[in-house]
């Protein structure tokens, strides 16, 4: 551990007398006397204002998949630099971008692009709850979805918290939610058929969706079993539920296609996920003849 870090401990003084704990997000926050403060990145490392050398394994939280200052990346993002940025309307290069993803991507066929996870989710859900006319939405415990209140149950606490896993307790995530979205969001644990079906068999007539990463990544990598998401997916074929897959970490990196390859799942909607530089997310509609994407 280094600990010869001055000007990093500097910072962080000034910074927290103008920023909540001298970050901004929780993902940065280290502790008190720890927080690290960054000059500069090259390749797979980073170099923070003491001049400490550090590994980076983070990545940006995944976008940075070639490392940092990836010369031939640089000078693509400066060429389009020179013809302006953040116009406000649409360049060839997006559809290209599009077209890129459909052919990467089995199952989607619209793709529209958004500014973070976040939003991708929220519109992903706002979408189903549109199309089935219903409001309640499934998710699984110890998932993350971002950071608006319909998916921050059930994310944070340990696993004790959850109580009987026949009848599973739902714990916000932090002060603020209001109690009216409460009973607008189910939570189940991942991989237990059975408690799903139960679930089911009680609400799925009101439930507008199921989100899920298909593999939960908030807590380690968590793997569904053998089946478990073609389970979902039978199911909402069932009841009439939209699949949203949350693809923000596994999208082209567990296969080019992502999910949907790897497994062979299609989802309704899918949130595709971190690329490199800046996050590019797309909820695809995947229903044969009525696919939408959604992308950031």
């Amino acid at each position: 551990m280094i600990t010869n870090r001055p000007k990093s401990r500097a910072l962080e003084e000034r910074a927290s007398e103008i920023i909540p704990q001298g970050v901004h997000s929780q993902s940065r926050y280290w502790g008190i006397g720890k927080n690290l403060y960054v000059e500069k990145a090259k390749g797979s490392h980073v170099w923070d204002v003491d001049g400490n050398r550090y590994i980076d394994y983070r990545l940006a939280f995944g976008p940075v998949i070639l490392g940092y200052a990836f010369d031939e990346v640089d000078e693509k993002v400066y060429e389009w630099m020179r013809k302006g940025v953040t116009i406000g309307l649409t360049k060839e290069l997006e559809i290209q971008a599009v077209e890129k993803i459909i052919a990467l991507c089995p199952g989607v066929e619209m793709v529209r692009f958004v500014n973070s996870g976040t939003e991708a989710t929220m519109q992903s859900i706002r979408l189903a709850r549109a199309y089935t006319g219903r409001e309640k939405i499934i998710k699984f415990e110890g998932g993350y979805h971002g950071s608006h209140d319909y998916v921050l149950f059930s994310t944070y606490a340990p696993p004790s918290a959850y109580g009987n896993r026949l009848n599973p307790i739902k714990i916000a995530a932090s002060s603020g939610i209001p109690s009216a979205v409460y009973d607008l969001t189910i939570t189940v644990p991942f991989n237990d058929r059975e408690v799903m079906e139960n679930t089911l068999k009680r609400s799925g007539h009101e439930v507008a969706a199921i989100i899920t990463e298909p593999n939960l990544g908030n807590f380690g990598s968590v793997e569904p079993d053998p089946g478990f998401l073609n389970f979902l997916r039978e199911k909402c074929n069932e009841y009439g539920i939209l699949l949203i897959l949350d693809e923000v970490k596994t999208g082209f990196r567990i296969a080019p296609g992502g999910a949907t390859e790897f497994y062979g799942i299609f989802p309704d909607l899918n949130d595709i996920c971190k690329i490199n530089r800046k996050w590019l997310s797309c909820c695809s509609f995947c229903r044969p003849k009525e696919s939408y994407v959604h992308c950031w």
